[in-house]
């Protein structure tokens, strides 16, 4: 996904949340504001039709990852030699996890998706749309609500009703 234009994005104060379907148990939201870019369009993949009911989640990135990523899917760190720790390693174990989020107000955060400079008054940010196998995540409380980028108890996401369950650790 592709920030098209923050001003397109609704306030959370006036925010309606916008539930569209729900893949595997989870709620998926419609993501107002952004244009989604197709890498592959699995929906209508017969090979991929197992996918169609798993949990959607989001993955926030720099831009610098975007090659990497394209070339060689999600990678925890570590497995790849030039996959390091970005953001901390919490709830992650000693073999690592990648973090993902049900939230794209979440894996847009600047900490995870940094905004780069197209021109002047012009910004874009990278976040990955993923399927998540049922079974392959655990659920941990959002970490950047207990750190400097945001205030405890502030709501993260107006489509979900607190941070508990918005962080989740592909293991």
């Amino acid at each position: 996904y592709l920030l098209r234009n923050p001003e397109d994005v609704p306030p959370k104060t006036t925010y309606t949340p916008k539930v569209y379907s729900s893949r595997g148990g989870v709620n998926y939201c419609r993501p107002d504001g952004w244009v989604q870019v197709w890498v592959k369009a699995i929906d209508q993949d017969p090979d991929f039709a197992e996918l169609k009911d798993w949990p959607i989640a989001y993955h926030g990135t720099d831009s610098s990852n975007l090659g990497p990523i394209l070339e060689a899917g999600l990678r925890k760190p570590g497995e790849l030699p030039s996959i390091q720790v970005a953001h901390g390693s919490a709830g992650a174990g000693p073999d690592g996890a990648i973090y993902v989020s049900p939230s794209l107000w979440l894996a847009s955060h600047p900490v995870f998706s940094t905004f780069l400079k197209l021109e002047e008054s012009r910004w874009v940010q990278f976040v990955f749309k993923v399927r998540v196998r049922p079974d392959g995540y655990k659920v941990q409380p959002n970490t950047v609500s207990t750190s400097q980028h945001w205030a405890p108890g502030l709501q993260m996401d107006p489509n979900f009703a607190h941070n508990e369950a918005l962080e989740w650790l592909v293991l």
